[in-house]
């Protein structure tokens, strides 16, 4: 996607009006226009209203009937805080200018306090799926002004929850340029009604059309938003809904405008640079380790600097009782470490004692600059009531700094980090199942400390990341910062993000850090926890995340090209795809990707078939082999016994007959033809013609022997110009078959299903 820029955002004809508008209800308390004053918002910015009239108490019946014409109206209530006119009997259909009087005397008498009565013409429309739009803008403290568009009318959270996420209604920045992006608007399901796609509709509004509509509310989100510093007011939310086509145009039925006061919003620079000081410090100190317990996390993380290559004169200590700690002398507090160092701060500060202490330390620590950066690890800040408001404290000071004085912080509730050979982590090496084996060119950036040593332990042999960062409460940096920090570092592939929340202004930013990594042929892998509203009270309560809507979430990750994982499982797989699997990336180049897919399984040939197609994908598919490669798989067929028992299709099954000659010549044949950029080989290893077990005493196999497909597959790969992956089924007794090909760089599955699933997810982003 293409981004505006800030500096565009320019003022407009009828500014003036709708400042005038906006202060009005800013007045009169809570935000909320009239529905007579956001038709004369949406009318400023070149979108049509149905003809009205609004009259206050009092009006005469003779200036009802001088300015009613013969129209058929609807009269609605207009008072403060009635969104619903329904819900007060405060609506009336067909009326005319021979009732209208009557009507407002009955909306007078039975209700109290209305400012009024508004006229709105009647029209008369088929009100069926397709006939009616929401469209709309609003603000998002994740992503700033966003645009909807999609479905409308009464029944527009029910298609929602029906339809598959993206189809009933699409959210887009505001500060993408729609010009620039009309594929992502051309599949939207409302276009193919409005354009008259769907059998038994017509054309009423072109797609044209509909873009300059959704222009118009993009250009009224920017302006009155907070990354504009020119503006007086927040237009909080705009809702047209219904709004319907007639003759060529979008007319505004209805709608809600929320406002308030407010400017542009002056969020905190970091430096980020000063991340390098916190991941990969020169010298280092430590408050909260203990002279009698040694299993204390701040210990442990001091054993671990004893035991690198930092100088134990750069690795200082801070307690208050102590005289010194496994031979690091201790230091009374803040201002005698910085005597200690004359008046020099170190490049990392762990703190590892409770926030009540915690805090004033740190507070003093940032007064008196004793710290290029800071790791948090104890809990107790955002997670807590209580805690909140020093937290809130702590980072108000923070901000406040001079920028050449300030640090960075990572947490507070973080359980340290990796970086290299530079280790904070403090829970105990002998404790996980990581082995440091494996491909290397991933990074972990992670809000979960407990999530992220999971996926080091469940990857083990498989994925050895070369970074892993816990990172907390987000109180300062947070998984953007890191992901912005190390997105141009040498050696890494694939990044995968664990996100319960985001920081404002967080979201956008992901996005383009996001694309920035597929341009370089990068992937980044997102689990988002969350999802629902137990979820995200789950998250509050966890690391203080501000959760955000998943949908939206999803939506907009998958555009700047995210791979959003639906389990722990699927991020595991992905993670291992995208670190392995080299020349996967180079896909991205291609207009259309070709699969080729094969097994000795009739139920696996099924599933390659379902998860490559299930999609509907424009953009990869079951890949069309030429003559010259079916027959020279034909003659392989006839040459080892199966052409006579099963007939080639899309996705070749080999049958269990097949052995493992035959299998690295049909591998090699689908390989060399044109229509195939990338391979899903199967293999069901239960069958006597191949050679898939370990050595052993009751049978003449040896998986390692030469010849084997073992051997066979990793030749492959070692000559191969396109990307493969393997699946290999049936359970325990293949693990080395399976750790052996992971060890040659051959991404492998455990399963079929697996293996399709997570292949045509990578494909879908490319």
């Amino acid at each position: 996607m293409q981004y505006l820029c800030d500096a565009d955002i320019e003022r407009f004809q009828g500014l003036s009006r709708i400042d005038e508008i906006l202060e009005t209800a800013c007045e009169r308390g809570d935000g909320t226009l009239f529905e007579h004053e956001a038709y004369e918002v949406f009318d400023a910015i070149g979108i049509q209203s149905p003809c009205w009239q609004f009259f206050k108490a009092g009006v005469a019946k003779e200036e009802l009937r001088e300015k009613l014409s013969n129209k058929t109206y609807v009269a609605k209530v207009v008072l403060m805080g009635a969104t619903h006119k329904t819900e007060i009997d405060g609506i009336r259909f067909d009326v005319s200018v021979e009732n209208a009087f009557d009507i407002i005397s009955d909306f007078h008498g039975r209700i109290e306090n209305i400012e009024g009565v508004l006229f709105v013409e009647q029209k008369e429309y088929k009100c069926s799926l397709g006939s009616e739009l929401l469209l709309g803008m609003y603000q998002d403290p994740f992503f700033g002004p966003c645009l909807a568009a999609g479905f409308g009318g009464t029944s527009t959270e029910n298609y929602k929850e029906l339809m598959k996420s993206g189809c009933a209604q699409i959210f887009l920045p505001a500060s993408i340029d729609l010009g620039k992006s009309k594929d992502l608007l051309k599949d939207l399901p409302i276009l193919k009604y409005l354009e008259g796609d769907v059998r038994g509709t017509s054309r009423v509004l072109s797609f044209q059309k509909f873009l300059d509509v959704l222009k118009n509310l993009q250009m009224l989100a920017r302006y009155y938003s907070s990354d504009n510093p020119d503006t007086k007011f927040i237009i909080e939310e705009a809702e047209i809904n219904p709004a319907i086509a007639v003759d060529g145009d979008i007319l505004a039925l209805d709608g809600v405008v929320r406002v308030r006061r407010g400017g542009s919003r002056n969020l905190p620079s970091k430096p980020i640079t000063r991340i390098a000081n916190l991941l990969e410090p020169k010298s280092v100190a430590i408050v909260g380790a203990s002279g009698k317990n040694r299993a204390n996390p701040s210990n442990i993380i001091l054993s671990k600097f004893l035991k690198s290559k930092m100088p134990r004169e750069s690795i200082y200590l801070v307690h208050p009782k102590e005289e010194e700690i496994d031979g690091i002398k201790c230091h009374d507090d803040i201002a005698a470490l910085l005597a200690a160092r004359g008046g020099e701060p170190v490049d990392c500060f762990i703190v590892g004692v409770p926030a009540k202490i915690a805090a004033p330390l740190v507070a003093d620590g940032l007064d008196k600059y004793a710290a290029k950066s800071y790791q948090i690890i104890s809990a107790g800040f955002g997670e807590t009531k209580a805690g909140v408001k020093i937290q809130d404290e702590l980072k108000a000071k923070l901000d406040s700094l001079d920028p050449d004085r300030r640090p960075v912080i990572n947490g507070p509730n973080t359980l340290g980090n990796i970086y290299h050979d530079t280790q904070t982590l403090f829970t105990p090496k002998y404790k996980s199942s990581g082995t440091g084996k494996g491909s290397g060119g991933a990074a972990l950036i992670c809000q979960s400390g407990a999530f992220m040593i999971t996926r080091i332990s469940d990857l083990g042999n498989i994925v050895a990341p070369k970074v892993s960062i816990s990172v907390g409460n987000q109180m300062d940096l947070s998984v953007v910062d890191f992901l912005e920090f190390l997105i141009d570092e040498d050696g890494l592939r694939c990044y995968g993000l664990y996100i319960e929340g985001l920081n404002e202004g967080d979201g956008l930013r992901l996005m383009k850090l996001i694309e920035a990594a597929r341009e370089n042929g990068r992937f980044v892998v997102i689990y988002k926890s969350g999802r629902t509203e137990a979820g995200m009270e789950a998250a509050k309560g966890h690391t203080a995340a501000m959760a955000g809507d998943y949908e939206m979430f999803y939506d907009f990750m998958t555009k700047a090209g995210a791979l959003i994982a639906d389990t722990y499982e699927e991020f595991n797989s992905l993670m291992m795809l995208c670190t392995y699997c080299e020349g996967l990336s180079e896909l991205n180049n291609k207009d259309e990707i070709g699969v080729a897919g094969l097994s000795n399984a009739g139920f696996e040939k099924c599933a390659i078939a379902d998860h490559l197609t299930a999609t509907k994908s424009k953009k990869f598919g079951i890949a069309s082999l030429n003559e010259k490669t079916r027959a020279r798989l034909q003659d392989i067929f006839t040459a080892y016994g199966i052409s006579s028992i099963i007939d080639q299709g899309d996705i070749l099954d080999l049958s269990p007959m097949m052995n493992d000659e035959g299998y690295d010549a049909i591998i090699r044949a689908t390989l060399d033809d044109g229509a195939v950029d990338i391979g899903i080989y199967s293999i069901v290893p239960e069958t006597v013609m191949m050679n898939t077990c370990e050595k052993g005493e009751r049978h003449r196999e040896d998986m390692m022997a030469e010849g084997g497909i073992l051997s066979r597959l990793i030749d492959i790969k070692k000559g191969a110009k396109k990307p493969f992956v393997v699946s290999f089924e049936s359970g325990w007794k293949y693990n080395a078959f399976a750790k052996r090909l992971l060890e040659e760089g051959i991404p492998t599955f455990r399963s079929v299903d697996e293996a399709a699933r997570t292949v045509a997810k990578c494909l879908r982003i490319l």
